[in-house]
């Protein structure tokens, strides 16, 4: 368990290599069939520059959960950075479904329409902020969406510049 935690605060930490090291070796062969170990894998992959690796991954990824949001929002940088409009457009499309009101869902539309449309881009952007603002109001009784402060930090960097960039 501190191992998982280890890892997750590596990789957090902008500590990519040391990270994958500890999943590669470690955690990975415990627990193959982890969607949680499988997405800090892309993640890592996607923090070394790895872009084609962490494609490959994340598409696994959300081949095998398709209704999963964590992370997609890292997904769509990387489907915009590789220049894969049309699995982006898809993306996009997949998640609205999903859920149109979350943070993640706001920056997949919005790396989608910087591609397509500007002024979609120019509402769905200020719209994930002001998602990330009324993280506190609830919506049927539970919160609006379950984000962690590291998925609402990447989400606020994306937010905050034009359009999706690679650290």
């Amino acid at each position: 368990m501190t191992t998982i935690f280890q890892t997750q605060a590596l990789s957090e930490l902008n500590s990519g290599e040391e990270a994958c090291e500890l999943l590669d070796g470690v955690l990975l062969p415990l627990l193959p069939a982890s969607p949680h170990l499988l997405a800090q894998r892309a993640f890592c992959s996607y923090s070394q520059q790895n872009m084609p690796e962490a494609d490959q991954l994340y598409s696994q990824l959300y081949a095998q959960h398709p209704l999963r949001l964590e992370q997609v929002d890292v997904y769509s940088n990387i489907l915009y950075v590789l220049d894969h409009r049309a699995l982006l457009a898809n993306l996009a499309q997949r998640v609205i479904q999903v859920d149109r009101y979350r943070p993640e869902t706001c920056c997949v539309v919005g790396n989608c329409s910087v591609r397509v449309l500007c002024k979609l881009k120019k509402k769905t952007f200020p719209l994930c902020r002001q998602l990330l603002q009324q993280k506190g109001s609830t919506r049927k009784g539970g919160p609006i969406f379950p984000t962690s402060f590291a998925t609402q930090s990447r989400i606020c960097r994306c937010v905050d510049t034009d359009g999706p960039r690679v650290h």
